[in-house]
């Protein structure tokens, strides 16, 4: 059984790893202070990842000074440190250093051109739609160029995110070993004596051997290439790789095998050159690899990028996945990366989560999508991001921020905590998994073909994205498996073949064992895995086929005979109602029928059975009954709050029967155990009051108002717009590098250089109905700047910061009814970043964002449109309830509509509790209620969302949140100001419980 103990107050393993930004000059008391921060809200650790705005040089010495002080005030905090390989991503340049000691380590490919192009290097192929052949040098120019294509080995040009290098050869171990030395063996040097201690491993991030970066001739389509490919391709395959070219890129009767060959081959090189290399290193000196790889959900993306990447798990001590934007769909991605660690033993697997998602996402979408993943095998949450400083183009990072500089980080604790008990749960015991998908990556090597004419962006080749489509489908084939509770895990062949075996009728994987192997959409299998599959037939094993589709050995068409007439064919919907009816559980409503869009990841333990149910419908509360084959007892395991009660178990069909009821997002953890359950009924809830008119609401910070147009005079030049616009047209006049984008050369290599600079001015204008004596204005970098209101300078800075510490912050002294300016004057130079500017004090934002007198009266809603366009921060709810308590029962407080991040509720100054989502159990107010009257508060949190936007996007909330939907311009930009609603929208539920156990 669980031990209470742990699972209350789980210890630093089973804790968050957030990806710890280190974007701008370091300094070692703030980092100090910034990993005490972490360690107050629960977090067991970070990882030191260099990104956008850093200017402390990469693997400097003060970059060296950096990691040893946080190495240190982790070590102090019992907690770990992980190392982040890369000056930002992909891994395996060092920011340069690597690709900088010579062209063998950049990357490079074989390009397409159309017609002849002669010089040593060309090889020119006669092609038409049925056939083609390499011609001889003497037989150029007896050719029909416009029946001809020239093929050359190239070197990718240089790119800005490169830090103005090429992307590096990871299929070179050569090149490999230079990134090992320059890396990893640096931080060995710095910090090796806390290796396998507080330094717990290195996270290798999207390394690839095709970047989407790279810089080839335009419109020339091109395949990876690597010093002496065509070598070991003859080696391995016994035939000419150079003689094939065309085949790679046009379509013909033997194009599959040659394709399948050639990323066969590539992933493969992939695989031992870089992730096996790392591993090994790591692994020797006492560390855990892990990482991520590029495009796992995108079949044709992710062959193009890295071959396959299953077999990369193999090579990491903590397989990991990245799970971007707010969504739940990529079960590929997960089932890829799980399916490995369980066949590898490895007990954790983490998730790069919640990036994208932007400004507004709260404590209910980091619920929702890491319920999602943890249902599916993840473990181990990776946040990203954490980011070191908002300052510029930092606050643009792909958000949200997961650190102090976010309104709602006080109560990030909520979060760390709920997800740190899960994962306490979801690593004990084990997830038996006697089904075998086979996987169809070496399909997707012979489908993978490669536009001749490249299209401008990178991902519009067309046969990448008829791979995507085909492994979408594997995806929802996935998700059906999922939603029939099959527990199941994904086989890829190099993996099988290496370590895959058949012993007593089963079919075994490393650690995994299985009775069952199920075949879809897969065109192709390699000759190890058909001859493994046929002794798993004849020592008794069932072999599933979904389709007819397999038709090929190794790529080659072949008869397969004796394997399809061994299988078993059956429709999609037959093989799930039969693998689901082989669970010890059973989810049915009460009519028997089908319960869709649950999930549920149960772990067998020595005398427990754990069941992990999540609800992924975000619009439908399911109610049905959860069963097992033999009578049981059952507890519900409260991860938001630690509690663990016992279960009522009821009776039916002559099985021992839970009720579950789950609202829309919700989850619950139940263990059960072989014995006769508690058959008492517990009395449900019932409403005795409704709380919907506050006595009073009250903003707990100061309002604000976002001021984000201005004119800009430097010299003669005189523009208006959006800061960032007129930045770009002062900078532009200056000659200076442009920082209206993100994804430049990082900022350490350019910040010092002599540059021009010149004195210059911003002038914002906004309105006030009402005179106001007093106010704040806070601005980044403030000391570089001389501020004017009306024309009267503003002296009195203040010790106080506006959410990071970047943002200072001056008084202001009368603001006028009727139009205001504030004025900047600065000399703007290389280093400095002109940003937004926030006025904040007492007093109201109408939505036309002027200045009101403060709000007389808040109701329950959208506060945004009742004076608090722009507030960030904490809203005080104040209610009254008259109540006469019997002792005889229990009182709960329920809220059911939230928009925010959290509400803290109190009553009669006794906190009880947290809402960190709608879809939590009622708090239990019993213990704080006495006869009479009784104030009730609640403080409700929102997300910094309405303050740093974006809010000029016409196009409204963007799935992908980075840098451009702050920028926007011409048919995509929006006069209007787009915020999100804050508040709470529906009443405060009072409910009485009769006689029972404690909820």
């Amino acid at each position: 059984m669980i031990d209470r103990n742990l699972f209350l107050s789980p210890p630093k393993k089973y804790r968050s790893l957030p990806f710890w930004s280190w974007n701008d000059k370091l300094d070692s008391q703030e980092l100090v202070t910034q990993i005490d921060a972490f360690d107050r809200q629960g977090i067991g650790g970070f990882f030191m990842h260099s990104r956008e705005g850093l200017e402390t040089k990469y693997l400097g010495d003060e970059w060296a000074d950096a990691v040893k002080t946080s190495v240190d005030a982790a070590k102090k905090r019992g907690m770990y440190s992980w190392i982040y390989d890369e000056d930002r991503w992909p891994s395996g340049a060092a920011g340069g250093r690597v690709t900088a000691l010579g062209n063998q380590n950049r990357a490079k490919a074989i390009l397409i051109h159309p017609g002849i192009c002669p010089d040593g290097d060309a090889m020119v192929f006669y092609v038409d739609k049925d056939r083609y052949r390499r011609l001889t040098s003497a037989e150029w120019y007896n050719q029909d160029p416009a029946c001809c294509y020239t093929f050359r080995i190239e070197l990718s040009g240089p790119s800005e995110w490169f830090n103005n290098d090429t992307p590096a050869n990871n299929l070179n171990p050569d090149c490999v070993s230079d990134f090992l030395s320059i890396t990893y063996e640096k931080y060995k040097e710095w910090v090796g004596d806390e290796f396998g201690k507080t330094v717990a491993g290195f996270f290798t991030d999207e390394p690839n051997f095709s970047d989407r970066r790279t810089v080839y001739q335009q419109q020339c389509g091109y395949i990876p290439y690597t010093e002496h490919l065509e070598e070991r391709f003859r080696q391995e395959y016994g035939y000419d790789l150079f003689e094939h070219l065309p085949a790679l890129f046009f379509d013909y009767d033997h194009s599959f095998p040659i394709r399948h060959d050639f990323w066969r081959l590539l992933s493969i090189l992939f695989t031992d050159a870089y992730t096996h290399q790392i591993f090994d290193w790591c692994d020797k000196n006492g560390l855990q690899f892990t990482g991520h790889f590029l495009y796992e959900n995108d079949l044709g993306w992710a062959t193009r990028m890295g071959g396959a990447v299953m077999p990369h798990y193999r090579y990491e001590h903590v397989p990991g996945i990245d799970m971007l934007c707010d969504q739940t769909d990529e079960f590929l991605t997960i089932l890829q990366c799980v399916s490995v660690a369980r066949q590898m033993g490895r007990p954790y697997v983490i998730s790069e989560m919640y990036g994208c998602t932007g400004w507004d996402f709260d404590f209910a979408g980091q619920r929702r999508i890491g319920d999602w993943q943890f249902a599916l095998g993840v473990n181990l949450r990776c946040q990203h991001l954490a980011l070191y400083s908002l300052k510029g183009c930092r606050k643009r990072d792909f958000p949200p921020c997961f650190n102090y500089n976010t309104s709602w980080w006080e109560k990030d604790h909520l979060t760390e905590d709920y997800f740190a008990r899960l994962t306490a749960l979801l690593t004990q015991g084990s997830y038996q998994s006697k089904v075998l998908v086979l996987h169809p990556q070496s399909t997707a090597w012979g489908l993978l073909g490669t536009d001749a004419v490249r299209a401008e962006s990178w991902d519009q080749d067309s046969y990448q994205l008829k791979v995507n489509q085909y492994g979408y489908a594997f995806n929802d084939f996935l998700k059906e498996l999922s939603f029939h509770h099959i527990a199941y895990d994904l086989g890829d062949e190099q993996i099988i073949a290496a370590l895959g075996r058949v012993e007593n009728g089963k079919l075994l994987v490393g650690c995994g064992c299985y009775d069952t192997v199920v075949i879809k959409q897969c065109q192709t299998v390699s000759n190890a895995v058909y001859r493994l599959l046929i002794a798993f037939i004849q020592a008794g094993g069932k072999v599933y086929l979904c389709d007819d589709m397999l038709v090929r050995i190794d790529g080659k068409l072949a008869d397969l005979q004796d394997l399809l007439t061994a299988c078993e064919s059956v429709p999609v919907s037959q093989l799930l109602t039969m693998l689901a009816a082989q669970n010890i559980y059973q989810l049915e409503q009460e009519d028997g029928g089908f319960v869709s869009d649950i999930l549920v990841h149960p772990r067998q333990l020595a005398d427990e059975n754990l069941y992990f149910i999540v609800n992924h419908s975000v619009t439908q509360e399911k109610h049905f009954l959860f069963t097992e084959r033999n009578e049981f007892s059952a507890v519900e395991y409260d991860c938001l709050t630690g509690r663990i009660s016992d279960c009522p178990v009821g009776c039916r069909n002559g099985r021992s029967a839970l009720n579950i009821d789950l609202r829309p997002g919700q989850s619950v953890v139940i263990g059960t155990r072989c014995q006769k359950g508690k058959s008492q009924k517990i009395m449900p809830p019932y409403e005795i009051a409704t709380l919907s008119n506050p006595d009073a609401v009250t903003p707990r910070r100061d309002n604000v108002l976002v001021l984000d147009i201005c004119k800009g005079v430097m010299g003669d030049l005189e523009v208006s717009g959006e800061v960032w616009q007129v930045q770009r047209r002062m900078r532009e006049k200056l000659g200076l590098k442009p920082i209206w984008y993100n994804g430049q050369v990082q900022r350490y290599k350019w910040i010092k250089e002599a540059a021009c600079s010149a004195p210059a001015s911003l002038v914002f204008p906004f309105y006030s109905e009402t005179e106001i004596a007093e106010a704040y204005l806070a601005v980044e970098q403030i000391d570089r700047f001389r501020i004017y209101c009306n024309g009267i300078e503003q002296k009195e800075l203040t010790e106080q910061y506006f959410l990071d510490r970047s943002i200072g912050m001056v008084k202001i002294c009368h603001i006028c009814k009727g139009k205001n300016e504030i004025a900047l004057q600065f000399v703007l130079d290389n280093p400095l970043e002109l940003e937004n500017i926030y006025l904040l004090g007492k007093f109201g934002v109408s939505p036309e964002r002027r200045l009101t007198d403060i709000p007389r009266v808040i109701t329950l809603g959208d506060y945004t449109v009742q004076g608090y366009y722009h507030y960030t921060g904490e809203m005080e709810y104040r209610f009254s309830l008259m109540l006469a308590p019997s002792e005889e029962c229990r009182y709960l407080l329920e809220l059911t509509d939230i928009m925010g991040a959290n509400v803290e509720v109190s009553v009669n100054g006794i906190y009880c509790g947290d809402y960190p989502w709608a879809g939590r159990n009622p708090i239990d107010i019993t213990d704080a209620l006495q006869n009479g009257s009784n104030d009730i508060v609640l403080i409700h949190t929102n997300t910094p969302r309405n303050v740093f936007g974006p809010f000029h996007d016409k196009r409204g909330k963007i799935a992908w949140t980075d840098w451009q939907v702050f920028r926007t311009e011409k048919d995509r930009y929006s006069e209007a100001y787009e915020v999100v609603p804050n508040g709470l929208f529906g009443p405060v539920r009072i409910l009485e419980q009769g006689k029972g156990e404690k909820r």
